[in-house]
């Protein structure tokens, strides 16, 4: 039987945060690559420029948006990890002071 071991959820997080903040830079460089394509195709030479700006910032619009819902669910894991941290402290003191 495997046991409880709360390392797993930490590292759990931690790789959640790092994804985060990958996250993030990724959707951007692919928005300005996607957005210079399209603008060079449909507009010629300038067009790429504005639309690989535009496509970049929309691209991290989208990728800090994501990586909210990353912390977030980093956030909740480590938030039941301090809950079970609380309540074993808690169920100590009453084992400590009932004998």
């Amino acid at each position: 039987m495997v046991s409880y071991d709360r390392t797993v959820i930490q590292t759990f997080a931690d790789f959640l945060y790092q994804r985060a903040a990958s996250i993030i830079a990724i959707y951007t460089i692919i928005g300005v690559i996607l957005g210079g394509i399209f603008g060079r195709v449909i507009m010629g030479a300038g067009g790429m420029i504005l639309l690989a700006m535009l496509a970049g910032f929309a691209g991290y619009l989208a990728g800090n948006q994501r990586a909210i819902a990353y912390k977030l669910q980093a956030q909740m894991a480590l938030c039941q990890v301090q809950i079970e941290i609380n309540t074993r402290r808690s169920s100590n003191a009453v084992d400590t002071s009932a004998s």
